[in-house]
């Protein structure tokens, strides 16, 4: 049975019959296990693009390219012919991709300027929480679990190539990838909320970005099944020209790359290629129990076993991986059997740096990290109105938390992993000037777990004395209302109220 969480539940009008008189007996075969809120919010993002200009036709057409027998059924064969035959016959062709072909076949292509560029933004902003109200009460004798999660699985892949013959003059490839990821979990018990679990209390909060291998089709042990749910993009990718490294191993790719024809013959005037990614996450995962709260304390008919644990926990995981690079990357089946035909050299074939008589370049990757994790049993969650910060609830009283004779669990947890690579270089006869930069700034990693004092508006000083209203139960004195620690000064109170 499901019931909406509102103060009245309406169940209709009962009807009245006429009963036989038999008793009956109505007995559930589940025990209750407790009452759960959760927000789990998965977010995939992605942006992936990339500009190239004189590529040569690949096998990987005949799977991607629908184009490949639209108005013109030779050119399946003429792709097939391109590249595994040594002398290509070019066919008569009547469409776009024929004539492409054709031209790459008989060296007819651009011999002055060519210029590749790509540049692409994402932003992503998540917010995941769960809230118990000031006025909500939660009784049960089963475990009461309060969780938000946030699972962020974020990639971005950006790349500008061109491959020259060997009469041009300059070749330019841009490429630029710009990503901003924030994420929010919160778990809160609200000031003045009651919540009761007989088998415990947990409030937790987790912001989770994991590696891009993990979110792959090799991840997870369920190779089998993912790529049975997307073959032929799969294959695609493997057969492309980088086995899927860019996709599969790196979360954030920009490269740009310059390749020609030939280099043993005539150079290209110059080459410029430059490559760009900033990435930035700001992430916050806060669990927390508020002054005023009551935790296991209002037990009236609830059967409460001896041990009652209650755990805040937030967490935050982060597992990145980055790339920025200057390298023209053709690993494809058909140019790796291309240069053995050839007898060419792997850095003139299938990892080329750009080439020519001035070559200049420069790659910058750059990962910005700001995490912050907090689990608190006390204080306010606030928030700040035209520069005023204030509490958004009001305690009446004491936070109060029971645990019997079990534990008290309070943890705050990062995990941060970030890989940058960077790589430049070129081949110049005349002029070269290459250069790279990988930076990670962790601009802020806060885990933060404690056990707070009481908050200022239910502080009270009494002659040298500090009652500290910050109230853990004693398990030895269950009938009791609570034990209120009290210390001279900072000697006992605070030790005992805060770590």
């Amino acid at each position: 049975v499901t019931l909406p969480l509102d103060t009245t539940v309406e169940f209709g009008t009962p009807q009245a019959v006429a009963m036989s008189g038999t008793a009956h007996t109505l007995a559930s075969t589940l025990d209750a296990s407790g009452i759960s809120l959760s927000a789990k919010l998965k977010s995939s993002d992605q942006q992936s693009l990339k500009a190239a200009n004189g590529s040569e036709p690949k096998l990987k057409d005949l799977l991607t390219r629908g184009d490949t027998d639209y108005g013109d059924s030779n050119n399946a064969q003429n792709i097939w012919d391109y590249v595994f035959r040594s002398k290509y016959d070019t066919k008569t062709g009547n469409s776009a991709l024929s004539d492409l072909i054709q031209k790459q076949a008989n060296g007819v292509t651009n011999d002055a300027f060519t210029l590749s560029g790509s540049g692409s933004g994402l932003t992503v902003e998540n917010t995941a929480r769960v809230v118990l109200g000031s006025t909500a009460t939660l009784a049960t004798a089963g475990k009461v679990s309060l969780a938000s999660s946030i699972a962020e699985k974020v990639k971005s892949n950006v790349e500008a190539t061109v491959s020259k013959p060997n009469k041009g003059e300059l070749a330019v490839a841009l490429a630029i990838d710009v990503v901003d990821v924030s994420n929010t979990a919160r778990t809160i018990v609200g000031a003045n909320a009651s919540v009761t679990g007989g088998e415990g209390v947990v409030v937790d909060s987790k912001v989770v970005y994991p590696w891009a291998f993990q979110s792959s089709w090799l991840g997870k042990n369920q190779w089998a099944e993912n790529l049975s749910g997307d073959t032929i993009p799969t294959l695609a990718k493997l057969i492309g020209g980088k086995f899927g490294v860019d996709d599969w191993f790196v979360n954030h790719w920009a490269n740009a790359g310059v390749k020609q024809n030939n280099f043993t013959d005539k150079q290209l005037k110059a080459t410029l290629t430059s490559s760009l990614a900033l990435v930035t996450f700001t992430n916050e995962s806060t669990a927390r129990i508020e002054d005023g709260a009551r935790v296991n304390v209002d037990t009236a008919g609830i059967s409460m076993p001896a041990a009652n644990p209650v755990s805040v926990t937030a967490s935050t995981d982060v597992a990145q991986t980055g790339f920025a690079g200057l390298v023209y990357i053709d690993l494809s089946p058909d140019n790796i059997y291309k240069k053995i035909r050839r007898g060419d050299k792997t850095t003139n074939s299938l990892l080329v740096a750009a080439q020519g008589e001035t070559s200049i370049g420069g790659s910058v990757g750059m990962f910005t990290v700001d995490n912050t994790t907090q689990a608190y049993v006390g204080g306010l969650e606030t928030e700040t109105v035209n520069g005023v910060t204030r509490p958004i609830r009001t305690p009446n009283g004491p936070l109060r938390v029971s645990t019997g004779s079990g534990p008290l669990e309070v943890a705050a947890s990062n995990s941060l992993l970030i890989v940058q690579l960077g790589q430049g270089g070129g081949d110049a006869s005349s002029l070269g000037i290459s250069g790279t930069a990988a930076v990670v700034n962790v601009k802020g990693q806060k885990a933060d777990a404690a056990i707070l004092g009481a908050s200022d508006q239910s502080r009270r000083r009494q002659g040298g004395r500090q009652r500290r209203r910050h109230l853990l139960r004693d398990p030895d004195r269950r009938g009791g209302d609570g034990v209120e620690e009290q210390g001279r000064g900072r000697e006992h109170g605070d030790r005992a109220g805060e770590s």
